[in-house]
């Protein structure tokens, strides 16, 4: 088979994104091999789809827009790699077990989201053939492939038995991180893109902690949907009805529209909320143990919602036509490195939906603060976004975590 020549040769060669478009066209070449105009037909009626596999999530995701939504009822140990057949219009997931005495399962996840394990395999007395498992994929006959670090790739047959595809230490054990997301992490989005879930933002350039990337023959990066730190995706699928690089797009609204001075007005929805302060020391203040003993008690509901109304209704939020984005509750300068609130971080655009990530930068090695916010911000008509938020602060006294939806009118736009 030739994809384990091919695994060896990106491992030797710094570009990746060429190699691994090589990759791709080999091994999606026997997906359509024999359909018929009839299958064809049918499949241009078939609702696209686009599922992923997240980190320690043991359900599948669907790509709704820009949002991860649930997407069927099974419910999967530790799922390691998502693969699409579009010749079946269906999609198949292998599965870690939880522990090393369990099986592995590869599962059958048709596109209506029902699913069924089709085959159960031991791990051998040595590690093999399962030690180390790295992902699936099809070969030139829509055989599935198991790809493992330790003892290679594994073709499952129709009678359900595992032949191994050559003999010797895996060409996978010396990849780096990237190597090994942009030749296990992939599918095919056009003829010469990719779609790479990347969890840790490996894929260097791209703004975000983690998401879904489209990736194309020149290098070029693009977000398909960031997701922060809520969602860590490590495989991706796609079953479209068409894979031809698209007709060229009407202008998108880009970050260059919606750069400028933002003021939070009320919060509009609370979906969730909680807030906690710390107990009062049980010794005197000019004690040496002043500090010691306090703990941290929840306040009550209507405490945690007025804090949260303090802090975020009228705060400043800026948006740079760089990239960068800034966030301060009210009365605190954006400036200021002190306060948790004052966050520094960074914006994307994708014809008028905003992604803003801020994070607190520790200003020494005992500053104990931290905290984050990611917001999805959508236009509503000139002037104005409506926001969603998700934020976690501890302060010195303080801790909040809260999801919540409010406004923001512009004040000034921002040229920078």
């Amino acid at each position: 088979m030739q994809r384990s020549d091919q695994s060896r040769s990106a491992n030797a060669h710094p570009g990746l994104v060429l190699v691994v478009l090589a990759i791709f066209a080999f091994a999606s070449s026997g997906c359509g091999e024999g359909e018929s105009s009839q299958d064809k037909s049918e499949a241009r009626e078939k609702e696209d789809l686009i599922v992923f596999i997240a980190r320690e999530k043991p359900t599948l995701y669907r790509l709704v827009g820009t949002k991860p939504l649930p997407w069927g009822t099974a419910s999967f140990n530790n799922p390691a790699s998502i693969v699409a057949d579009p010749k079946k219009w269906c999609f198949f997931v292998l599965d870690r077990p939880r522990y090393i005495y369990q099986p592995i399962k590869v599962w059958r996840v048709e596109a209506d989201a029902k699913a069924s394990v089709i085959f159960e395999g031991q791990r051998g007395k040595d590690g093999r053939p399962f030690a180390w498992l790295l992902g699936l994929m099809l070969d030139k006959d829509g055989k599935l492939v198991i790809a493992d670090g330790t003892s290679g790739l594994w073709r499952l047959d129709n009678d359900g038995k595992v032949q191994q595809l050559f003999e010797g230490a895996s060409p996978f054990r010396e990849m780096s991180a990237e190597e090994r997301l942009l030749l296990f992490a992939v599918d095919k989005w056009t003829d010469d893109t990719l779609v790479v879930a990347d969890p840790d933002k490996y894929v260097k350039g791209v703004s975000g902690t983690g998401g879904l990337f489209l990736f194309g023959p020149d290098g070029k990066r693009e977000v398909l949907a960031a997701f922060g730190d809520r969602m860590k995706p490590v495989d991706v699928a796609v079953l479209r009805q068409v894979a031809k690089s698209p007709a060229p797009a009407v202008a998108k609204r880009g970050l260059g529209d919606v750069v400028g001075v933002y003021r939070a007005g009320r919060i509009t929805k609370i979906s969730s909320v909680s807030y906690e302060r710390q107990s009062q020391s049980p010794y005197d203040a000019g004690s040496p143990l002043y500090g010691l003993g306090r703990k941290w008690e929840e306040q009550p509901q209507d405490v945690a919602t007025s804090r949260l109304r303090a802090l975020f209704e009228g705060a400043r939020w800026e948006i740079n036509q760089d990239g960068t984005f800034l966030f301060s509750p009210p009365g605190v300068d954006p400036q200021n490195r002190t306060h948790p609130l004052a966050l520094k971080g960074s914006a994307n655009a994708d014809d008028g939906t905003v992604l803003a990530h801020g994070r607190y930068s520790p200003q020494g090695s005992f500053d104990l603060k931290s905290a984050s916010l990611d917001a999805t911000m959508q236009s509503a008509r000139k002037g104005e976004m409506v926001v969603s938020v998700e934020v976690n602060v501890s302060g010195d006294d303080e801790r909040l975590k809260a999801h919540f939806e409010q406004a923001l009118r512009i004040e000034a736009p921002n040229k920078r």
